[in-house]
């Protein structure tokens, strides 16, 4: 197993809407066949990215949870310490690794958060990450 930490008028009208309808729809259609491309950085890229929520409050909760991405035999996990520092964090794990992922969040007083399915596909310059919002609830005692 591969461990990781870390939108009326008559007919002429209607004519003149048409031809400008076409005549803008050409020039948008252009761009997306003849815009240069973006340039690829070096940085480094996660194929998760996990903001962490207290479902009755809102606000956030990643302080002392413990995240863990999965796909197949490879894990990646990062457990964040305690302290209000670390609430506003975002996780991120997968590094360079597109997949099919099972994300888990356990933190303490609340019931444990998993979802199936996460797909990270690969793009022209690394994995499109995946921004996944977990809203935690609290346990009942």
């Amino acid at each position: 197993m591969e461990t990781h930490q870390r939108g009326l008028g008559g007919r002429r009208t209607h004519s003149r809407v048409g031809t400008l309808a076409a005549l803008l729809t050409i020039p948008a259609i252009g761009c997306g066949i003849f815009a240069p491309k973006r340039a690829c950085t070096a940085d480094p890229k996660f194929a998760l990215q996990v903001i962490i929520t207290d479902s009755t409050s809102g606000s956030r909760s990643a302080s002392g949870a413990t995240v863990v991405a999965r796909d197949g035999s490879y894990a990646d996990s990062v457990q964040l310490r305690v302290g209000p520092d670390f609430d506003s964090f975002f996780p991120a794990l997968g590094l360079e690794r597109p997949g099919l992922y099972t994300l888990s969040v356990r933190k303490g007083g609340y019931k444990d958060w998993i979802r199936n399915g996460i797909r990270v596909n690969s793009g022209n310059c690394g994995v499109e990450r995946v921004n996944v919002t977990v809203l935690l609830q609290r346990a009942t005692p």
